[in-house]
C-alpha cells in the first residue's frame, strides 16, 4: 500500500493507530481519505498481530465530517434519492 495522504499509520505490538492529519480542516474527510482507509484497514485485517485498531486525529478535531468542497458539495449536486 501507498503511503497514505491524509493519515498517519502506526502498528504497535498487538495495535494498530490511526491518526487524521489534517487539523486545518479539523481532519474532514475526502474521497480520496476513505479509498486510503478501506484499503489500510484490508490490510490490517489480514495481520495476525494486529487484535485492535484506535483511530484518532491531530488538533482540536477528531474528524468533522466529509470534507464540504470535496464530498458534500458533489452530493448536493447529484440526484438525491429515497430508500
Amino acid at each position: 500500500m501507498r503511503t497514505p495522504s491524509s493519515f498517519r499509520n502506526e502498528t504497535r505490538e498487538h495495535e494498530g493507530l490511526i491518526t487524521f492529519t489534517r487539523p486545518d480542516t479539523l481532519n474532514s474527510l475526502t474521497f480520496e481519505a476513505y479509498r486510503e482507509l478501506a484499503a489500510l484497514l484490508a490490510d490490517l485485517e489480514q495481520e495476525p498481530s494486529v487484535r485492535a485498531v484506535g483511530i484518532t486525529g491531530e488538533g482540536r478535531g477528531f474528524c468533522s465530517e466529509g470534507e464540504h468542497h470535496e464530498i458534500i458539495a458533489q452530493l448536493l449536486r447529484g440526484p438525491l434519492s429515497t430508500p
